[in-house]
């Protein structure tokens, strides 16, 4: 019987942890969203604004990105189209999550490639659901899960 080397197998668990960029200005929102995704075992990073986003996604695979449209530097329509012309990149999904909830906005980034439009706020519950709808579930994490509910998250519930 050939026997697999373990080095292998710890790679490929590794590599299927689904990655998620978060991609908000708001310290507040990302620390929220960094708390839920990685408690459902998603490995989370997060970016700034428009630019640091668009250096991150050039330097790193990722599955999802969760993409707030206010944003300094560069706007998230822009890195969405960005995102989507990218031959590398076009097939990574993208949740927009805005306060701008007007059709307008929707109907421009639906036509730009985003495959969910969710205005803030937004229900966590929902958000981890249209994650897991789009790319699945988090790699269970040896790690001990961590218990109770940070009080500035439950606003968010």
């Amino acid at each position: 019987m050939r026997e697999i080397p373990l080095r292998r197998m710890v790679k490929e668990k590794v590599d299927a942890v689904k990655k998620v960029l978060v991609v908000d200005d708001d310290a507040n929102i990302r620390a929220v969203l960094e708390y839920r995704l990685k408690s459902e075992n998603y490995a989370v990073r997060l970016a700034v604004d428009g630019l640091d986003a668009l250096r991150q996604i050039s330097m790193d695979d990722f599955d999802l990105v969760i993409l707030d449209l206010l944003l300094p530097e560069i706007d998230g329509l822009n890195v969405l189209q960005r995102i989507k012309s990218d031959p590398r990149t076009s097939d990574v999904p993208v949740i927009v999550l805005s306060a701008l909830s007007g059709s307008s906005y929707c109907d421009r980034a639906t036509t730009l490639g985003a495959e969910r439009y969710i205005a803030k706020p937004v229900s966590l519950r929902r958000l981890v659901a249209e994650v897991r709808d789009l790319v699945g579930n988090g790699m269970p994490v040896a790690a001990t899960p961590p218990y109770g509910i940070p009080v500035w998250e439950v606003n968010y519930r």
